[in-house]
Order: structure tokens, then C-alpha cells, then sequence
């Protein structure tokens, strides 16, 4: 009885085993298909009406008109820009205008014979001017800006931005009395002119 309980539980495990293999061998994977979507989110975009000089900017609205190129929104009492409770109005860009001014400088050395005669004076030499730089300085004198020489006949000149400053001269080789230091003030656009007397000493 036994053997014959053995014979036919052999015989179920190799028709099972056989089944399984078959079904093996033609095994096909199921292939799902996963929609895509296609729809993108779009994000709203806000279009900024262009301003022109003189048209309403600014103001509590999401789509406030912007000034265009050259120009700026100069808002109303009240207005806190860009988003802001009033808004303003377009007027032109400021464009900033130079700050310089003009030195224009003068230098007189004398005497410079030990007699001069009315009729026929001493005149200063080329290299008796070069001998005395001009030194301009800052107010303070904490920064030398620049320094110039005098050309033949006396004269100097340059460009300075507006501010204060102190002019001052060294001796080299004509005379030993210095002159005093001199502050002017340079103004934008303008010319401002100093006088320079170097007294040599000669008697």
C-alpha cells in the first residue's frame, strides 16, 4: 500500500513540474502602459503696460505701468514705489553734468635786477618761473592733487573738481621769501583765478 501511495504522488509532482516548465517556457510579461501627460503648467505672466514721460507709473496693481528707456517715476505724496498705494508720474532720467571748474593762475617774481629802471624793467626768465612749482592741495593739505608750472610769461592753468583747496609754491633757486598759502574755492563750470607774487628779495 505504501508503494503504491508512492507511485502516485511521484507521478502528481512530475505532471506538476511538467506543467510549471510549459508554462515557463511561454512565459510573456504583461506591458502596461502608463499614460504621460502632455499639459504643462503654464504660469500666468504679467504683462507691464510701457510709459511714456509724463503718463501715470507705479500705483497698487499687478500689472502698474513701467516707465520706458531715459526715464524714471517719480511718485506722488503718499506713493511707496514700485507697488505703491498712488503712483507717479514718468519724467526723463537726470543725467549728471561734470563737476569741474577751472584754475587759471598768474605768477609775478620781482624783483629780479638789483636796479630796475622804469624805462627798461627786468623780466623773469623761462627756467626763473619753472624753479617755483605750484602745489595744490586739498583744504587740509592731507593730499597733494596736483602740481603745475608756470610757463614763460607766468602763467598756469588746469582742471579741478569743485571743492576747496590750498596753493602753495616752492622755491628752488630764485629768492628765499615764501609766499603765503592761499585756499580758494573751485565752482563747477567756472574759472577761478589766483595771484602769485614771489618777492626775490633783490635790492
Amino acid at each position: 500500500m505504501n508503494k503504491t501511495i508512492r507511485i502516485i504522488l511521484l507521478v502528481v509532482a512530475i505532471v506538476v513540474s511538467v506543467y510549471l516548465i510549459a508554462n515557463a517556457l511561454n512565459f510573456s510579461p504583461t506591458i502596461v502602459n502608463i499614460p504621460v501627460s502632455t499639459t504643462t503648467s503654464s504660469v500666468p505672466v504679467t504683462s507691464h503696460p510701457i510709459a511714456s514721460e509724463g503718463d501715470r507709473c507705479g500705483g497698487n496693481m499687478t500689472n502698474a505701468p513701467i516707465c520706458g528707456s531715459g526715464l524714471h517715476c517719480t511718485p506722488e505724496s503718499g506713493s511707496h514705489l514700485p507697488f505703491g498705494d498712488v503712483g507717479g508720474t514718468c519724467v526723463k532720467d537726470v543725467v549728471a553734468t561734470s563737476t569741474l571748474g577751472v584754475l587759471l593762475g598768474k605768477m609775478t617774481i620781482a624783483p629780479v635786477c638789483p636796479v630796475e629802471r622804469a624805462d627798461t624793467p627786468c623780466k623773469p626768465t623761462a627756467s626763473m618761473y619753472a624753479s617755483h612749482t605750484v602745489f595744490v592741495y586739498t583744504s587740509d593739505r592731507s593730499k597733494l592733487v596736483t602740481t603745475l608750472t608756470p610757463d614763460e610769461n607766468g602763467a598756469f592753468s588746469t582742471t579741478l573738481p569743485s571743492g576747496k583747496y590750498l596753493i602753495d609754491t616752492a622755491h628752488s633757486s630764485v629768492g628765499s621769501v615764501k609766499i603765503t598759502p592761499q585756499i580758494l574755492t573751485i565752482k563747477t563750470n567756472s574759472a577761478t583765478t589766483v595771484s602769485i607774487t614771489i618777492d626775490t628779495g633783490i635790492r
